[in-house]
């Protein structure tokens, strides 16, 4: 039986060839699925009527508000915030740092979270309102006492155990489709930001310090990390896991930790929205440092081979 399959995307930094990219390699690799890009919400009025006549799966590679499919199935992202979507993470088994919400009766004991924690709202974007604390001075504050535009005041603070990756902050992104790596970047705090820590309790130097090796400030090519692809295994294989733990939602950018002790693993966010980043200014800015992320495994062929299989399996 023919299926359809309609690629919604309509993120401002996407590309539009890239999905119609997608939609051609699907058709190659399975002449049965006709694929369609609805492209800034808006499908074709042949893609539209098709609906009515076969089974079909609409995926969001980033959510909309405005789409509507006629029939079948739709592959998106649920709105969570982090403490909703750190308990499905907990719920699997999944290795995430010991966390808590701030609240008023909030008293941490260095014995258990270590010196310092990492603070951050429940609500924030890119880095912002994310902070170093020591454990035992952790207190609540009142949303209105942050300052203008700072993400606290729109939501709940966590605390977290801060996990030590080495002298300069560092992290993993993996993005998957459908539970298959597009690609893995590592990322590390440029040095020329701030001294090296000294170690895990290196923060008691005075120090401003900034703890998020974020690839971009909130200027897309403001650079505050240098990247390079990464291929290990366990990462890679941590990144599957967790795509998994969200079940059939079409993307998931894992960031992960690597504690520079013992080497293991830790997840620091699990996102579920926005995550291609494999074309559009960014992609063009870090393609051009060397970062290639949609040649590593070859995005566009591995996207369209995970989206083949979930039409198979989800259409109706």
């Amino acid at each position: 039986m023919a299926l359809n399959a309609i690629l919604v995307a309509n993120h401002e930094a996407y590309r539009k060839p890239d999905f119609l990219a997608i939609a051609a390699e699907m058709r190659r690799l399975a002449p049965d699925i006709r694929s369609y890009v609805a492209w800034k919400d808006v499908l074709s009025v042949k893609a539209l009527a098709v609906q009515l006549l076969r089974p079909t799966l609409s995926i969001q590679l980033c959510r909309s508000t405005r789409f509507r499919a006629l029939r079948g199935a739709l592959a998106t992202s649920p709105l969570l915030r982090k403490p909703e979507n750190y308990r499905i993470l907990e719920a699997a088994g999944l290795p995430l740092p010991r966390w808590t919400l701030v609240t008023p009766e909030t008293r941490l004991d260095p014995a258990s979270w270590g010196g310092w924690v990492v603070l951050k709202p429940a609500t924030g974007f890119r880095g912002r309102g994310v902070v170093i604390a020591r454990t035992e001075e952790v207190r609540y504050q009142p949303p209105e006492s942050y300052p203008e535009n700072h993400p606290g005041r729109e939501g709940p603070m966590i605390a977290q155990r801060y996990i030590h990756t080495g002298p300069w902050p560092s992290y993993y992104r993996v993005t998957t489709c459908f539970g298959r790596p597009l690609y893995c970047v590592r990322y590390e705090l440029m040095h020329h930001l701030q001294p090296p820590l000294a170690g895990p309790d290196g923060f008691g130097d005075g120090q401003a310090r900034h703890i998020v090796s974020s690839p971009q400030t909130s200027d897309p090519l403001g650079f505050s990390a240098e990247g390079a692809l990464a291929y290990d295994e366990d990462v890679l294989a941590l990144g599957r896991r967790v795509h998994a733990a969200f079940g059939d939602v079409p993307m998931v950018g894992t960031d992960i930790l690597r504690d520079a002790s013992d080497g293991r693993l830790h997840l620091a966010e699990a996102n579920l929205t926005s995550v291609w980043n494999l074309s559009g200014q960014r992609a063009e800015a870090w393609a051009a440092r060397g970062v290639r992320a949609r040649e590593q495994f070859g995005a566009i062929r591995v996207a369209a081979d995970a989206m083949v299989e979930a039409t198979r399996r989800l259409a109706r």
